[in-house]
């Protein structure tokens, strides 16, 4: 279950939601990111619409794509079964570090 809510007047974000990085950058803005992952049972309409039984949790995972001026542009919101998904992110040296348990 994925889903992306915009909040822009940037021309051009009725594309393709795989196309949104790449209209942001060409109308200039510098983008950056805030991703949160977390785990939970879910909701009685979420395993319904996953198909996932009873017992299986799910993982959440929230992007708040920022622009230039750190102006809230995108919020991607994407929920699975913990059961059948791993999340990959690339790390690079020049990105900042910071580690929180909730």
């Amino acid at each position: 279950m994925r889903r992306t809510r915009l909040k822009s007047s940037v021309k051009g974000l009725d594309t393709a939601p795989g196309q949104f990085y790449a209209v942001l950058t060409a109308a200039g803005h510098k983008l950056t990111w805030d991703e949160t992952v977390s785990a939970r049972m879910p909701l009685p309409d979420e395993r319904a619409t996953l198909r996932i039984p009873d017992a299986t949790p799910i993982v959440h995972a929230t992007r708040i794509t920022r622009g230039t001026d750190q102006r809230l542009l995108l919020l991607e919101e994407l929920r699975a079964g913990a059961d059948r998904t791993q999340l990959t992110y690339r790390i690079t040296a020049d990105s900042p570090r910071t580690l929180h348990a909730a």
